[in-house]
């Protein structure tokens, strides 16, 4: 097997970027409307705009973002910001969550006496 050239190398590494680049372009909508439905469930306010969606944390005002309908590789990478932001904010209610249940678990094994010293009632 003979190695392949410089030039023989670039140009197999630009066809792999451009298909890769087809198939996160083909994917964009898709992952727009998937992130922009995740945004709303985790309370963020949702503004379409004439040609970009805005994005407000209502929990955290500073938390900002603004996506466009067509796919460019900044918007991609804004989107990818928006997932992991909520990616984020999904884990931090899931552990809310747990810590409520261990909490409720811990207080249902204690008995009136242990809750009335405790000052629990």
């Amino acid at each position: 097997m003979a190695r392949e050239t410089k030039a023989e190398r670039l140009a197999r590494e630009t066809a792999e970027q451009l298909v890769k680049h087809e198939a996160t372009q083909a994917l964009y909508p898709t992952r727009l409307m998937d992130t922009l439905t995740r945004a709303y469930k985790n309370n963020f306010e949702v503004v379409p705009n004439e040609t970009v969606f805005h994005l407000v944390d209502r929990d955290d005002y500073y938390n900002k973002f603004t996506v466009s309908h067509q796919f460019s590789l900044a918007d991609d990478s804004v989107l990818d910001e928006l997932s992991w932001t909520l990616d984020l904010k999904e884990e931090a209610a899931r552990e809310e969550l747990r810590k409520q249940t261990v909490r409720k678990d811990a207080l249902a094994k204690l008995n009136d006496e242990e809750k009335r010293l405790l000052n629990l009632r």
